[in-house]
């Protein structure tokens, strides 16, 4: 083969690799993980309470856990709900609808909390 079929067998087979890319997987805590996306806010439970939701910039998947029977393996991730502390849940909502990065240790959310099925407790500094 000569140079010139080489490197447009390379062009045509890039598409294919790239789609074939699994989604990133993720590890429930107490590993730390990072993951980004758009800051979202939700009514939370009680009248008047509101709750913070990160829209993931792409699904991710998650790695069942050994701790906890409840963690199970989850294919497509799309939004995580964000645990913090009254001061950061406070800065963190004047950053709602901008996109941004968090760090944290994820385990699974409640039933029926926002639509998430993982929670992301923040650690610090951010």
């Amino acid at each position: 083969m000569n140079l010139r079929t080489l490197l447009l067998l390379a062009l045509v087979s890039l598409p294919v690799a790239a789609q074939a890319a699994p989604p990133r997987c993720l590890a429930y805590g107490p590993a730390v993980s990072s993951i980004g996306g758009r800051l979202e806010k939700v009514a939370g439970k009680a009248p008047g309470e509101e709750a913070l939701v990160l829209v993931l910039t792409q699904p991710a998947c998650m790695t069942a856990g050994r701790e906890q029977a409840d963690a199970k393996a989850i294919k497509q991730v799309q939004r995580v709900l964000i645990l913090a502390d009254a001061r950061r849940h406070a800065q963190l909502s004047k950053r709602v609808g901008q996109r941004m990065g968090l760090r944290g240790r994820l385990s699974p959310a409640p039933a029926g909390a926002h639509r998430a099925p993982l929670q992301l407790a923040l650690v610090m500094p951010e």
